[in-house]
């Protein structure tokens, strides 16, 4: 899927989720493109295993005692909120899930440990 971007004329973005195939682009406008089929994001420690390095996420039990964690999640963009999340990070869908996708994982990790 895309998202059309006006640059020009105090810029903008369309609401409407550009579909597969060829679409009209100007000196004006910009295409970011999302893919909507599924995604897997793996935070694993072992290197043959998602990234090359260490991604496991280290959390605290409730008795204080550091736990590395392996996780995975599989996830799928709703078509008509590419806009939506385009609108919200202004960055690649690789971009949001190391960063802000990680972060929430870590954050709900760490409440469930915590327990």
């Amino acid at each position: 899927m895309g998202v059309r971007i006006n640059k020009c004329a105090g810029g903008g973005i369309d609401d409407t989720p550009l579909g597969i195939g060829y679409h009209w682009q100007g000196p004006c406008t910009d295409i970011a493109k999302y893919p909507t089929y599924q995604q897997t994001v793996v935070l694993s420690r072992s290197g043959t295993e998602g990234s090359t390095h260490d991604d496991s996420i280290t959390v605290t039990s409730s008795e204080g005692l550091p736990i590395n964690v392996d996780v995975s999640m599989s996830l799928t963009l709703e078509e008509s909120k590419v806009p939506h999340i385009y609108k919200k990070f202004r960055r690649d869908l690789e971009h949001i899930l190391v960063t802000f996708m990680r972060q929430t994982i870590r954050e709900a990790l760490q409440e469930t440990f915590a327990k």
